[in-house]
């Protein structure tokens, strides 16, 4: 089953812009002839629309638009986007060597639009080596990213919650009709995010290579209703939250279906590394990789150092109030992962190896809100970070949070070490269906 879903993530892979060659020669736009001035000093907000517009404008694809070598391109009006692609399909948005998209419209210390936003329906997008920086970190972790890819119909993200579709339902095919298809992220670099380094949200078929990004308040690269993503060579720095997230939120809870699409389906992860974390390390319990109510994936050759969790499994139905009930909602509900394979993972100076969450459900519930199934990790050196409180240091972390169980299941470790950590045994049951074999622990 996992090697027929990876299929559309190799075949993606291997062919980036191979729809653009087989359609002929290229519209080609330069941004500066529509008054873009590139001197990092000018405001060319107003210059850049104009060039998206003309770019929409074309009657034929391929079209791209580009942004000549060596110069800043400034956006300093308030609430602009730095570029707005919208339902616009058959796009290459071209960065020549040393040209960059600096977002220099925070107010009060805060962000007030994305880098590059492409909104869906759309399908067949390239951005390839954008360099997209905030002339400073914001003041708050906030929404906005230098890189942003959102199809339609997947919810909002705020206080009322994602939605698979269509609000307490799960809707597949409105996310397949809404989705951004074919989208690829060559070559990117992204600079103090207010929120996540690239965001892919609704997004079916993608593929992220070779992207370099340096502090963020939130993940590196973030998937959420995504199938058939591809990440490789990613090297992430000053993280904020988790490096590689693979998530879907659920709708409705009765109807809430691992095997429906778009629960990453297809999905693969090799080459990344992840260093550091902002604003601290150690602030909250984020990973290197977090997969979150997703079936199908491959994890491979990851590197972690200096934050604060390897690898990240999150299970259960949850309101988001954490037991405050004047919180708002946030609806943040992950069912149990199935058919997932990660090889070949190192951390160091970690304070969390191997973390199991499950959140305010009991084994009483239906198993498919804490139960995963056919997962495999193998191949994994674990090394703790010094200094950690012994509560805190563990190599293997299950925990139930918020009135959920502690619980691991339909999980298979093998080939573990684990070094330095000052609770190497930490919770690791109960254990339904599990395999553990040549599991290393030197405390």
């Amino acid at each position: 089953m996992l090697g027929a879903a990876m299929g559309l993530a190799g075949a993606l892979a291997l062919r980036p812009g191979a729809a653009a060659a087989r359609r002929g020669a290229e519209h080609r736009l330069v941004v500066t002839a529509f008054g873009a001035v590139g001197d990092g000093v000018s405001d060319d907000t107003a210059a850049l629309r104009a060039a998206v517009a003309a770019l929409a404008a074309l009657p034929a694809r391929p079209r791209s638009l580009v942004f000549p070598a060596g110069r800043t391109f400034r956006i300093a009006t308030p609430g602009a986007h730095g570029l707005h692609l919208r339902q616009l399909s058959g796009v290459r948005i071209v960065f020549e060597p040393g040209a960059r998209l600096l977002m220099d419209n925070l107010r009060h210390g805060l962000a007030t639009g994305h880098g590059i936003f492409v909104e869906g329906p759309c399908a067949d997008v390239e951005i390839a080596g954008a360099h997209v920086a905030y002339a400073r970190i914001s003041a708050a972790r906030q929404g906005w990213a230098p890189f942003y890819v959102l199809g339609a119909q997947v919810g909002r993200g705020d206080a009322q919650g994602w939605f698979r579709g269509r609000r307490n339902a799960e809707d597949a095919a409105a996310i397949a009709r809404g989705a951004c298809r074919d989208i690829r992220l060559l070559d990117c670099r992204a600079e103090n995010s207010p929120s996540v380094m690239a965001g892919l949200v609704g997004v079916d078929g993608s593929l992220v290579r070779g992207f370099r990004g340096r502090r963020s308040w939130a993940d590196g690269l973030y998937h959420v209703f995504v199938r058939g993503a591809v990440v490789t060579d990613a090297v992430l720095e000053e993280v904020g939250d988790d490096g590689v997230s693979l998530a879907s939120y659920e709708s409705g809870g009765a109807m809430a279906d691992i095997e429906a699409p778009f629960h990453a389906e297809g999905s693969r992860v090799s080459g990344v590394t992840v260093r550091g974390q902002y604003p601290a390390f150690g602030v909250q319990p984020s990973a290197g990789v977090a997969l979150l109510g997703v079936r199908d994936v491959e994890v491979t050759g990851v590197r972690v150092a200096d934050h604060h969790t390897a690898l990240r499994f999150e299970t259960g139905r949850s309101t988001g109030r954490g037991g405050n009930t004047e919180a708002p909602a946030l609806n943040l509900s992950f069912l149990g992962c199935r058919r997932i394979r990660v090889r070949d993972l190192a951390a160091s100076g970690v304070a969390q190896g191997l973390k199991w969450v499950n959140k305010e459900v009991s084994l009483s519930a239906e198993p498919k809100w804490w139960r995963h199934e056919e997962v495999s990790i193998t191949g994994v050196r674990l090394e703790a970070a010094p200094g950690v409180p012994a509560a805190a240091s563990s190599a293997f972390d299950v925990a139930g949070i918020y009135g959920g169980d502690a619980v691991l299941a339909g999980t298979r470790l093998t080939d573990v070490s684990a070094l330095g950590f000052r609770n190497p045994h930490a919770t690791l049951g109960p254990l339904l269906g599990c395999g553990i074999e040549d599991v290393a622990l030197d405390s």
